[in-house]
């Protein structure tokens, strides 16, 4: 295998991954009803995934616009941003800035890898990754109800980008106050799940809480979210979070 398919083989192996991570999110947090899953399994692993076509295909759009990003090599993280009413309240991080950074070069080819990328090497890691994400899942606390979810990248320079997908999956507001960012060095929230580093295929798992979660004054029927019935999409939702069902 030429180093071109080998990094494709790990791109595609590591949005697999997301997707998966994304559905086992979701239901780990409750942001849909336990019944709109079903039970899957990868990687050896029981998981579950959503049974909704829109919801399934928003995920799949999401992951084909972020590995189209990380081939341009622009894109260092990717976050699932949890939102209770319509504010951010906590995200998992993907941070993948050593594997972009194995991208391929304008002329189509790329710099040699540093260690053969093994499938069954992966795929153990990403069991292991996995099973943690979903027992740190489970040991955080209940969310209140009226809760969605976005899917950001944080890219290099999101200037760089087609103005429709920086609107899209980067101009979301980060779940941190400005008092937050000023003094990082305090901020004991973030915790790391997990590494990854599977020959070629490296990343790390992050978990960010808000330090602020102060609910809006109301909550207005066109913004319902996900725990609420029906779907009731908002055309002025500014955060572009996927609708209820």
């Amino acid at each position: 295998m030429d180093t071109n398919q080998e990094f494709l083989a790990v791109l595609d192996t590591f949005i697999e991954f997301l997707i998966v991570a994304i559905h086992q999110i979701l239901y780990e947090r409750s942001i849909y009803l336990p019944r709109t899953f079903t039970a899957v399994e990868i990687y050896r692993l029981p998981v579950q995934q959503s049974r909704h076509p829109g919801l399934c295909a928003y995920i799949n759009h999401a992951a084909t616009v972020i590995r189209d990003a990380i081939l341009s090599g622009m894109i260092k993280r990717i976050s699932v941003v949890i939102f209770v009413q319509d504010l951010p309240c906590e995200q998992f991080v993907f941070d993948i800035s050593r594997l972009s950074q194995k991208r391929l070069d304008t002329a189509g080819k790329q710099s040699e890898l540093e260690e053969t990328f093994s499938v069954v090497d992966a795929e153990e890691q990403l069991r292991a990754v996995l099973s943690k994400l979903i027992y740190y899942c489970i040991s955080l606390e209940a969310l209140d109800e009226h809760r969605t979810f976005n899917t950001v990248i944080e890219p290099d320079d999101a200037s760089a980008l087609d103005p429709d997908v920086r609107r899209q999956w980067v101009d979301i507001p980060n779940i941190y106050t400005e008092d937050d960012l000023q003094s990082r060095e305090q901020v004991s929230n973030d915790v790391k799940i997990w590494s990854v580093k599977a020959g070629a295929l490296a990343f790390e798992v992050w978990y960010k809480s808000a330090r602020t979660k102060t609910p809006p004054s109301s909550h207005t029927p066109s913004q319902l979210q996900a725990s609420e019935g029906p779907i009731m999409s908002s055309p002025s939702d500014i955060y572009g979070t996927f609708p209820s069902f």
